[in-house]
């Protein structure tokens, strides 16, 4: 029930958590980062948190094979994250098209200053959406995991072709 303060905008991060980790283990972080001024927003997505159970009371987890097989088969966990990657950029899609559902709250986003933040397997997702999205002006990217394998087409960082700023 916060006063909303009409005449401001606010900067909008979206926070991305990492594989089989869920958005509360960051709330002390998002806290802090609205009291200095930013609008959080952060999900649970499917296949990247161990479990998600949506408003209409679905459930999605992470089945035995993956949990078994993520770790200890590499072409498999690969095929997974690509997949998955392609899955949480279309949640992102989703909530970048939907900010007005919000409520009172969606007058105070500046969308004109989007930051996307991740961990682990969500800043790779974070830097894969935001250096190709010009919504997106800054990327904060928390212990994400550069290989020698392809990830999401790409050994390595993906292109940042407008030099978004970087936060390591």
């Amino acid at each position: 029930d916060a006063i909303i303060i009409q005449e401001h905008k606010f900067p909008v991060i979206i926070s991305l958590p990492g594989r089989g980790n869920v958005r509360q283990q960051n709330t002390i972080l998002y806290e802090a980062l609205a009291s200095h001024g930013y609008i959080v927003i952060t999900m649970d997505q499917p296949y990247v948190a161990n479990f998600v159970k949506t408003p209409m009371g679905t459930k999605t987890t992470l089945t035995f094979n993956d949990v078994w097989n993520l770790p200890r088969d590499r072409d498999y966990r690969y095929v997974y994250d690509d997949e998955m990657i392609a899955l949480a950029i279309k949640d992102i899609d989703f909530v970048l098209e939907h900010f007005q559902d919000f409520g009172n709250i969606s007058s105070a986003f500046d969308t004109k200053n989007i930051i996307l933040m991740g961990h682990s397997i969500g800043a790779n997702i974070a830097q894969i959406k935001g250096f190709g999205d010009k919504r997106i002006k800054a990327i904060v990217d928390i212990d994400s995991k550069i290989t020698e394998r392809a990830v999401f087409g790409r050994i390595g960082v993906h292109p940042n072709l407008d030099a978004k700023p970087v936060l390591f």
